[in-house]
């Protein structure tokens, strides 16, 4: 393995070593979700780590989590989208077919507080459009939404294009021919963007995404499609083959997999597609629960890390990885 690279500053905009997952602290941290508060007790807190909001879709969606009158909280403390179990929680695993529940982005504009930060983070977007058209189209109406605002930012963002959501329906196959007019269209904002991909990004479809000159780089891995699970996995991290979500969803609602069984995956992928020649910024991101596991996604390759699931899994981790990933940056 190489040493750690600690490349954070894209373009002029500093995001630091470690990232919040997009949706970790909810659309804004201001609010978060409510199993935060505890989390205190334990001496847990997201001090340190660059904000990414929940992902968002151009237009308001109902998703699988129903949101309260404030279109922020979920109305469930416990959302039936969600599954951690005892044996889940043990073995450092979730699962969740939230489907991207929103407000929507001009509602978030107008009332999620983004403009008023004087920090440095992410806006996710995504969009789940039937159609390559029409899919490509509401990233144009994201983008032009948000030229008409950025003059009210205090503070510098960028844009995670999300690619990956479990229940979006994009054939992996597709991805060079969606992600890169969608990029065309990004270029408009002047602020760096990097692509989130899952686990069915392959070598050839990085290298040729990277040679995008809007592309700052990437993001891997989101949740793993419950049918991706090998049926090994599946009795070990949630003790049955049948996906704990059908009994509430549906079946095609299966849910993506969080947590312990994406991170030997990131630590293949990554020394493979630096291998390739692949020179971007990589953050990695899944299934790193403490510190050492952070340590290795950068050894691995990785130039800045993603936490999500740790919060939710091993909050007691938390603040002790962040911490011990910024004294790896200030010794650099």
């Amino acid at each position: 393995m190489s040493n750690p690279r600690i490349r954070t500053i894209l373009r002029d905009y500093d995001f630091g070593l470690v990232w919040q997952a997009s949706g970790a602290t909810n659309f804004t941290d201001r609010i978060g979700w409510w199993y935060h508060k505890p989390m205190k007790l334990v001496g847990a807190d997201w001090a340190g780590s660059t904000f990414a909001s929940k992902t968002t879709t151009f237009a308001a969606r109902a998703g699988k989590m129903p949101l309260k009158e404030d279109r922020f909280t979920p109305k469930e403390r416990f959302p039936k989208c969600i599954h951690v179990s005892p044996l889940s929680f043990a073995r450092g695993a979730a699962l969740n077919a939230v489907s991207l529940s929103g407000p929507g982005l001009p509602f978030l504009i107008q009332n999620a507080g983004w403009q008023d930060r004087t920090d440095t983070f992410w806006i996710s977007i995504m969009t789940l459009a039937p159609s390559r058209e029409e899919r490509i189209e509401e990233i144009r109406s994201i983008v032009a939404y948000l030229l008409q605002h950025k003059s009210r930012f205090k503070g510098k963002f960028g844009i995670q294009l999300n690619v990956s959501c479990p229940n979006g329906g994009l054939n992996p196959k597709d991805l060079i021919a969606e992600v890169m007019p969608m990029l065309d269209i990004l270029r408009a904002l002047g602020v760096p963007v990097v692509v989130k991909f899952g686990i069915d990004l392959s070598i050839e479809a990085a290298m040729e995404i990277e040679k995008h000159e809007v592309l700052d780089g990437i993001v891997i891995f989101n949740t793993i499609p419950w049918p991706k699970l090998h049926p090994a996995e599946q009795v070990y991290y949630f003790g049955t083959t049948v996906s704990p979500l059908i009994a509430h969803l549906g079946e095609k609602f299966p849910g993506g997999a969080s947590g312990a069984m994406i991170l030997e995956r990131l630590l293949k992928f990554i020394p493979e597609l630096r291998k390739a020649g692949f020179k971007k910024h990589i953050n990695g991101g899944g299934g790193i629960l403490c510190p050492h596991d952070g340590l290795q996604v950068l050894m691995a390759g990785a130039d800045s890390i993603s936490l999500g699931s740790i919060a939710m899994l091993r909050p007691w981790n938390l603040s002790p990885t962040i911490r011990f990933m910024r004294k790896i940056h200030a010794g650099k």
